[in-house]
């Protein structure tokens, strides 16, 4: 395993193997040490990461073809000894089936893992002691064992990958050590011409946001190893925290020396504003959003949408809402609601659709709040970082309560914009 990528070379020549369909690694690790890396996700959890935990792997030198299936072994003992076989008694757990040879899988989907991970007991779990491996299987695409080479013997080289990365955040996630983002990001450089000796790639990454921290296709979609990959920025990454990447360079001398650069990842200030000082019925009112940490997709042209359910505690508020309207259900002890980007209030109070007897006429009776007028933010341009929408004055407004209306003129207008990370890296 070489310490710059973390990447497994194995030679597989001298095996005399035929007609093996699996391999066993033996990590040289413990339960205690994986249980440093993979957060605890169960609900009863005292520290509970809420996020995911995913398995990546790559080992289509193996084979590129079929599914593979994944397992955890653990045992008292060395899973492989000093005499090259296996322990006597190694217990295991599923990591990921019938996945493809280089696949992203969420371990959050196999609940018995994670709890049988964190079940540090002799019986049913493992204590922190307990020595750590892989099982590896290839099967055919109809899920049946293979009974070829899972290695090919004549390969001198089969460089293969298998990573534990975890994502999101354990208690309030306000302070540093609270986020989580661990990942390695491998690149596929392409040579750029016959004999330039120049190899290029790009490198892209996600700025987490209250809306995304917790949606699991954030953290699945990445594409950890290509010649374009992708990753997850959870905080501002600048300094000495500022991604880096090594290349391991073998010199005419024959010593490999370390190469690197880095650049940084910041995270951005929001400025929100108002196209006029001041409205009248009926006015046509244009909010626009500055921030570079909202263009999440830098290929498309980014939406963000107003919440409309009902007692949901971010109804018309731009964002995800409550677990009842597909958001979440977490307040963080800045009183703030995860899933909740932006809103319009009248006299500090937010705009919303009336849930009692307020009987609204004219304008606003259709319009009865932001989410009811359609109020969108829509990116000017695939990488611009700056979001527009736009609602009329309504002429009518109910206050929290109130079972009848009162004139829109007058009032104070404000818009609120929760900014998840500033250039602090913040809320």
């Amino acid at each position: 395993v070489n310490s710059t990528d973390q990447i497994a070379r194995i030679d597989a020549t001298a095996a005399g193997i035929g007609g093996i369909d699996s391999i066993v690694i033996d990590l040289q690790s413990t339960m205690g040490e994986l249980r440093k890396s993979i957060g605890n996700t169960q609900s009863g959890a005292t520290d509970r990461l809420h996020g995911i935990n995913l398995l990546n792997l790559d080992v289509r030198s193996f084979n590129g073809t079929g599914l593979f299936n994944v397992y955890i072994l653990n045992s008292t003992t060395d899973i492989i000894t000093a005499s090259g076989t296996m322990g006597v008694t190694i217990g295991s757990s599923e990591l990921a089936l019938g996945v493809k040879p280089q696949s992203l899988t969420s371990l959050n989907n196999t609940n018995s893992f994670i709890a049988s991970l964190f079940d540090k007991t002799a019986v049913s779990g493992a204590p922190d002691a307990n020595k750590i491996g892989l099982l590896i299987q290839h099967t055919l695409a109809d899920g049946t064992a293979d009974t070829t080479n899972v290695v090919g013997a004549s390969d001198a080289i089969d460089p293969i990958v298998v990573d534990f990365f975890s994502f999101g955040f354990i208690n309030d996630g306000l302070e540093n050590d609270e986020r989580v983002a661990n990942q390695i990001i491998r690149f596929e450089l392409e040579e750029t011409g016959d004999n330039t000796s120049t190899f290029a790639g790009s490198l892209e990454y996600t700025m987490v946001n209250q809306l995304n921290i917790l949606n699991n296709a954030t953290y699945t979609g990445i594409s950890p190893i290509a010649n374009d990959p992708t990753f997850i920025v959870i905080e501002d990454l600048d300094d000495e925290e500022a991604p880096r990447i090594n290349y391991n360079d073998l010199g005419a001398d024959g010593v490999a020396t370390p190469v690197a650069d880095q650049e940084e990842a910041p995270s951005h200030s929001g400025i929100v504003s108002f196209d006029a000082d001041t409205y009248k019925t009926a006015d046509t009112v244009t909010i626009t959003l500055e921030d570079l940490d909202l263009n999440v997709d830098s290929d498309l042209i980014d939406i963000f949408t107003t919440v409309i359910t009902t007692a949901d505690e971010n109804q018309d508020a731009i964002g995800t809402g409550n677990s009842t309207s597909g958001g979440y259900s977490i307040t963080l002890s800045t009183g703030e609601e995860l899933g909740r980007l932006l809103d319009v209030t009248f006299d500090d109070q937010r705009w919303q659709t009336p849930n009692i007897a307020c009987t609204l006429t004219g304008a606003a009776a259709t319009d009865s709040g932001l989410g009811a007028t359609g109020f969108t933010l829509v990116e000017t341009g695939p990488a611009t970082g700056v979001f527009t929408g736009d609602f009329q004055i309504p002429n009518q407004w109910c206050r929290a309560g109130a079972t009848a209306p009162v004139t829109a003129t007058g009032l104070d207008i404000e818009v609120n914009y929760v900014d998840f990370r500033d250039a602090s890296g913040e809320i």
